[in-house]
């Protein structure tokens, strides 16, 4: 609404993409639409961050080509890759351009506080977009992935395995993504819920947890190292799709079957279950939160009401397994 931003700039250490449906500036122009401009701060374009954005898009696209919208959206978009000090420059780079509003994907959750603090200093409104922030003074909220408890899903799934394969012991290692980072604590921490349960303690061993940095690569080398130290693996556990399936080519290269667990239902992932590699997915709607997501960005842009905390975590969570990987494929 203030600025109808067309060319693509790089400020600081962060690239400003500007982005939006092709041809709004005429749409804008022949309608007399005005322009709403969102800044977007991703966390990372890893395979689950990629769909999620790609999914944005379509909303947008598909918001601008109806007429009878009042607006026309223009993004920009940066990307952190994961580091916090790039996250900071990312959104100060995004608060130099003056967007009707800031969406952030934290990276870490007392990390970015600083960046919350630079939108409200300049007087942009900012939304949580997704991942938590310790900092109350945000503009809005949304709640997408109950990190904790996709992390219980997986222990639930493996302890329905167990009941169903009564003389199976697992000896687990657990790939956990990018260290100091609060919600792959939470993941973690919801997934060890499988070890505190007395029904299970003596089925299911905890052999190591090692931070691969969503790395499939990384992964991949940490399984044939737990391989030759733990001879008795048989399950893995990951905070996300790539990294388990970098583990399972070791695995598979070994000739080791094992129960293994991933997150976030990417098509690595998808995959990976219908070739007999992956044992099951938590997965978020990725559609759905994009929707949601562009709905309270716009309502917070454009002055419409809004609530301050919108939590869709209970209704874009799902599980994938073997019983229902094709309708997901």
């Amino acid at each position: 609404m203030k600025r109808n931003w067309k060319s693509v700039v790089g400020l600081g250490m962060a690239a400003v993409m500007t982005l939006g449906m092709t041809g709004a500036a005429v749409f804008a122009e022949e309608s007399e639409r005005e322009t709403v401009t969102i800044g977007f701060a991703f966390r990372s374009l890893d395979e689950a961050m990629t769909g999620w954005w790609g999914e944005t898009e379509r909303a947008i696209e598909e918001y601008n080509a109806d007429d009878s919208n009042p607006y026309i959206i223009e993004t920009l978009f940066t990307n952190a890759d994961l580091s916090v000090d790039t996250q900071l420059a990312n959104v100060d780079s995004l608060i130099v351009r003056e967007p009707d509003v800031i969406c952030i994907q934290c990276v870490d959750t007392n990390g970015d506080v600083p960046a919350f603090e630079a939108c409200v200093d300049a007087g942009i409104p900012v939304i949580d977009y997704g991942f938590g922030i310790a900092y109350e003074d945000y503009t809005a909220s949304l709640l997408t992935i109950d990190h904790y408890g996709a992390g219980v899903a997986q222990a639930d799934w493996v302890k329905a395995w167990l009941d169903a394969n009564p003389d199976e012991t697992l000896y687990c290692g657990y790939l956990n993504g990018a260290q100091g980072s609060e919600q792959m604590t939470q993941r973690y921490e919801g997934w060890c819920t499988i070890y505190d349960d007395p029904a299970y303690k003596d089925r299911i061993s905890d052999l190591d947890m090692q931070y691969c940095n969503f790395s499939a690569e990384t992964a991949q080398s940490t399984m044939e190292d737990w391989m030759q130290t733990f001879p008795e693996i048989n399950c893995a556990v990951s905070a996300n799709d790539e990294m388990l399936m970098g583990a399972m080519q070791a695995a598979a290269g070994a000739n080791v079957s094992m129960v293994s667990l991933g997150m976030d239902a990417t098509a690595t992932g998808l995959q990976g279950i219908k070739d007999g590699l992956e044992s099951a997915t938590i997965g978020f709607d990725f559609i759905k939160i994009a929707d949601r997501g562009l709905e309270l960005a716009m309502a917070v842009a454009t002055g419409e009401e809004f609530e301050k905390v919108t939590d869709i975590s209970a209704e874009v969570t799902y599980i994938v397994d073997s019983t229902n990987v094709d309708e997901y494929l």
